[in-house]
């Protein structure tokens, strides 16, 4: 097991130079990611070790890519996790079923935890190599896209190797933006570099005639050029150039190369390609059944046919290249590949057993497909759907039934949409149309629609597969269907029928996946009819405490968060979203923890943690970037509108507003454009113009498509309907909302606050001076039963200061503008503070807010998270964690900070942050 020569390194200059920019820029300047993509064999993991041989002083992590991990959620990324354990010594490593459990955002915390224990130079960047990248599982390609959105200053270098660089930044979330991302793709070597190649390889240089046929059928892939020149010589080097002969297709040069080397070594080879994984000596030696395995494979190492690697202190032996392993398998006669898989298959246990079984069958086996099936049913009911769904591909393939294929198919496809596995369950949407028309294609069709954010055309297959199986006397499947309808219902503020297909699935269907899913769209249903303490009602049965939820019932809590949070039960309802938003999302249909962040961010808002809601915000576009459905960036940019509208950065949300318009166009239904015309209201209301609001707000409520959604979200924009209608003169429309706001029958204090305000604000603007002023009192006295509604309170407290600067008491109302103007300035709430100052007309204060809006408007979002919590006392480690990035990116900003504000160090940021 002696290390092999090792070849010299060609042509590439180019990609290496761009590979050490970027390593330079992750060392001076943070995380940097290198996409190195192309065909198997083209060089990719070469080109990445001839340019990792360059850095000195740089800590290394390689992941590999396995394709039999490929269905086990979050297996890759635990294995990464568990290399930085060992390499740290802690012994803390979570269980991959503990992982499981787990949210995409915390597991990508730990990571980002680990990555930042592990950078241990400043010389050098911390370098991750990911090879293979195209068979890491989805679930461990969104917890890295996410960990790589949230890295900023850190000195890292990712290097991602794989087949297709724009599939895998899909899977990961990521899109190339600024200098952040290099991407490499490998051609072909030259003629010049090909040239060069086969002189290292010990042969002459071919005529032209025969080097331009080799060039043609090569490419110039040193994976193919290697295999031509060991294919007619019997060695790994012709001796004769002029026998270099081009074979018809890469398998049969690789095959051809083959025979040079011993029987048993040449039947390691293969055994290796079938197997698609690295393997033990004594595992192959069972397989072949030779003494002599062990020298016979050295030939194999050697020749740079085969190469050691080590998991665990246990050497195994592995091919090289993935196209070498690919070309191998090719060149095998299909009866012996069967042969060999039957073999290989009664070494091995389940799942990897089945998938040899299946390589192996030359047939339809119906005893295959029926032990795939109740594999698949057992691993669903285990909750790993992602191998139920591969398992059940096999199904499609094994079944002698030509009605069992296609249901096995249609079955696969459902369970990648509600494992999150969008973009592979949309490859198979041509397969699915080919299917014969059924209920259950049907119902299948609506998975994919839904997928891809056309809420309402999903409605119309659901609906179609439900009254399909009902005709077909399927109950069950019926109900099955009717969970994901009710879940679509629900977003088209369909309540009457949503509540109907909830309880229809409910009734008929004993599983709790379905149960779920249906509880969860029954309390939206009832929201929709009768308001959102009348959805609390279907949720009763859950435990008060969010943490005692089980993952079956995280829908249900997620909906309980919302209808709190529209109940006015703001405290509670954050409790509820944060433990989903740290939860894996189990259901009919995939629940996506960025709705939980979009819903608890309104509540913190409503709340006056304005800074924990950008927080919030941040952290959701990343989610939404890697496992989210496209409808939530719509809301998602509303969110980030409203935040920068109200610090007064209007650019910022107008782009959003845009960001935001340009999403709703690709939907099919109204919720999205619902919610983008009431930012736009709140944006203009900040902006002072009443009129505008009320045109806004009247259109989007008065619209039939949004009858039940505007009755459902009303506390959140007739507050400002009512405030704008009354400060024009329209008393009637002002009126309306305020009496539909005082018969919402919600608990909590943000409906009474809401009205005492409205109320307040009518009776100002009909001159009742005294009442407007008891109002205002009473709105601000309220007790903050089930959350304060701090935003609400400030609006109140301009509103009364305003009266009563202009009915002449102005100590009174200089006093009450004053504390509100330091609860807008603690706000951010800059465009807020200036409507106080505009009013006070007080130099002093004037002087203080504009120090504050100096500090805080130089900052970015980031940076002003990091100086609010540096002013709470925070290590730079309890930041990190807190924000989800790592202690090296607080370092960053904190520098940033001391530059942009002047400030020496952190007890002086402390200090002016508490003064501020």
């Amino acid at each position: 097991m002696e290390d092999q020569e090792v070849s010299p390194f060609i042509g590439r200059t180019r990609e290496l130079a761009r590979m050490t920019a970027a390593s330079e820029g992750a060392r001076s300047q943070g995380i940097r990611i290198v996409f190195v993509s192309g065909p198997a064999g083209a060089g990719k993991s070469a080109l990445t070790e001839q340019f990792l041989s360059s850095l000195s002083g740089a800590s290394k992590v390689v992941l590999h890519g396995m394709p039999g991990e490929k269905s086990f959620p979050f297996a890759a990324v635990h294995r990464l996790l568990a290399s930085f354990d060992s390499m740290e010594r802690r012994g803390n490593l979570s269980s991959l079923d503990e992982l499981r459990e787990m949210s995409v955002m915390e597991i990508g915390g730990k990571l980002i935890k680990s990555l930042d224990s592990g950078v241990k130079s400043t010389s050098a960047p911390t370098v991750l190599v990911i090879e293979d990248a195209e068979l890491l599982d989805t679930d461990s390609l969104h917890v890295l896209g996410f960990t790589f959105l949230r890295l900023w200053a850190d000195p890292i270098l990712v290097v991602v190797n794989t087949e297709n660089a724009s599939s895998t930044r899909q899977g990961m979330g990521l899109t190339p933006r600024s200098d952040r991302f290099t991407e490499i793709s490998l051609g072909g070597f030259t003629r010049a570099e090909s040239e060069e190649f086969i002189k290292t390889h010990g042969a002459d240089v071919p005529s032209k005639s025969r080097m331009a046929n080799l060039m043609d059928w090569t490419g110039g892939n040193p994976l193919y050029l290697r295999a031509v020149l060991g294919a007619r010589s019997g060695s790994h080097v012709p001796e004769d150039p002029s026998l270099i002969e081009i074979p018809r297709t890469l398998a049969d040069a690789v095959g051809q190369w083959t025979l040079a080397f011993p029987p048993t070594g040449r039947r390691a080879l293969q055994y290796l390609a079938v197997l698609d994984s690295p393997a033990t000596i004594p595992f192959l030696r069972a397989l072949i059944d030779s003494d002599r395995l062990t020298e016979e494979v050295e030939p194999l190492i050697d020749s740079g046919a085969a190469e050691w690697d080590n998991v665990a202190g246990v050497p195994r032996l592995k091919l090289v290249h993935r196209g070498q392993r690919d070309a191998l398998y090719s060149a095998i006669p299909p009866s012996e590949r069967r042969r060999m898989h039957r073999r290989i298959a009664e070494f091995l246990e389940p799942p990897a057993k089945w998938r040899h079984s299946i390589a192996a069958a030359d047939a339809y086996d119906a005893d295959l497909a029926d032990t795939l099936r109740t594999a698949s049913a057992a691993e669903l009911k285990g909750g790993n759907l992602p191998l139920a769904a591969e398992l059940s591909l096999g199904v499609a393939e094994m079944d002698p039934d030509s009605q069992g294929r296609p249901a096995a198919l249609l079955n696969a496809v459902r369970l990648l949409v509600i494992s999150g596995q969008y973009n592979r369950a949309l490859y198979y949407r041509g397969d699915v149309v080919d299917t014969p028309a059924s209920p259950f294609k049907d119902e299948v069709l609506g998975l994919l629609f839904f997928a891809e954010g056309m809420d309402a055309t999903a409605c119309h297959h659901f609906q179609l597969a439900v009254d399909g199986y009902a005709a077909d006397g399927s109950q069950a499947d019926a109900a099955y269907a009717a969970a994901s309808l009710a879940g679509v219902q629900a977003s088209l503020g369909l309540g009457e029928a949503c509540y109907s297909s909830a309880s229809f699935a409910l009734a008929h269907h004993p599983r709790s996946l379905v149960s779920g899913t249906a509880k969860a769209a029954a309390a939206h249903a009832r929201a929709l009819m009768d308001g959102a303490p009348a959805g609390l009602e279907e949720l009763a049965g859950l435990p008060e405490n969010p943490v005692e939820v089980e993952n079956i019932d995280i829908e249900a809590l997620t909906h309980r968060g919302f209808l709190r949070g529209l109940s006015g039960r703001l405290s509670e309802a954050v409790s509820d979203l944060s433990v989903v938003t740290r939860r894996r999302p189990v259901g009919a249909t995939r629940g996506n923890v960025a709705v939980a962040h979009v819903q608890k961010t309104w509540c913190l808002i409503l709340l006056g943690e304005w800074n924990d809601a950008r927080r919030e915000v941040s952290l959701a576009f990343d989610v939404a970037r890697t496992c989210g459905r496209p409808v939530e960036f719509s809301s998602l940019h509303c969110l980030s509108a409203f935040l920068h509208a109200a610090q007064g950065h209007w650019d910022a949300a107008s782009a959003d507003l845009a960001e935001s318009q340009h999403s709703t166009r690709v939907f099919d239904f109204s919720g999205p454009e619902f919610h983008r015309i009431m930012t736009t209201a709140f944006i203009e209301y900040t902006r002072g113009n009443q009129q505008r609001v009320a045109q806004l707000i009247k259109k989007a409520d008065g619209e039939p498509t949004n009858a039940t959604r505007s009755g459902l979200y009303a506390v959140w924009y007739l507050p400002f309907l009512g405030s704008a209608c009354a400060a024009i003169g329209d008393i009637g429309s002002a009126e309306e909302a305020l009496s539909r706001l005082s018969n919402s029958g919600s608990t909590g204090a943000l409906h009474p606050v809401a009205a005492h305000w409205v109320h307040g604000e009518i009776l100002a603007a009909q001159g009742d001076v005294e009442g407007a002023v008891q109002q205002f009192r009473s709105g601000l006295a309220h007790p903050p039963d089930g959350g304060d509604p701090a935003f609400h309170r400030a609006l109140i407290g301009l509103a009364l200061g305003r009266v009563l600067m202009r009915s002449g008491r102005t100590d009174e109302g200089g006093d009450r503008l004053r504390d509100t103007a330091r609860i807008f300035t603690a706000l951010e709430a800059l465009p807020y503070v200036q409507m106080c100052l505009d009013l006070l007309k007080d130099p002093e204060l004037s002087a203080a807010a504009g120090r504050a809006v100096r500090f805080w408007d130089h900052l970015t979002n980031r940076e002003q998270d990091v100086a609010r919590l540096v002013g709470h006392g925070w290590t730079n480690r309890e930041i990190a964690d807190e924000l989800y990035v790592s202690a090296k990116t607080v370092e960053y900003h904190l520098g940033n900070i001391y530059a942009k504000s002047g400030i020496a160090n952190r007890r002086a940021l402390r200090d002016l942050v508490q003064s501020l």
